[in-house]
């Protein structure tokens, strides 16, 4: 049995709304083209009932991606120095591709923070009050 077409018009669309804006946004037009092709990608993996939860899967990875490639691609340039302009486009997809992961990771390290300052500023448990 062949594959939906849905898929490929949706591609489609967004190649060709990539390629309307591209000269009036720039790298913003790249990061979500990239980022909505992984998303494309990775949708396959997931369970979403209706074209309007995939709709919001490839949407909000494209603003999860648009919030977090450039910090990511900053750090690249400056640590490794391989230009922005080569590196963006793999890490928006990257990010795209492996939304939930991201978030998995995001989610850790966001519940690790009060741990460890938690851990700095009271070394040993001293100062719990009466103790």
């Amino acid at each position: 049995m062949s594959e939906p077409a849905s898929t490929s018009i949706t591609f489609s669309l967004l190649a060709a709304f990539v390629a309307w804006l591209g000269p009036v946004l720039g790298p913003y037009a790249l990061i979500v083209f990239a980022a909505g092709v992984g998303a494309l990608l990775a949708l396959t993996r997931q369970p979403t009932g209706t074209r309007l939860g995939g709709l919001a899967y490839v949407g909000m990875s494209s603003l999860i991606a648009l919030l977090v490639t450039g910090p990511i691609v900053w750090a690249i340039e400056h640590y490794f120095q391989v230009p922005a302009n080569i590196a963006l486009i793999p890490v928006a997809f990257i990010l795209g591709a492996f939304r939930d992961q991201v978030l998995a990771v995001t989610k850790q390290a966001i519940e690790w923070v009060p741990t460890a300052f938690g851990a700095i500023l009271n070394p040993a448990g001293r100062g719990r009050g009466g103790e």
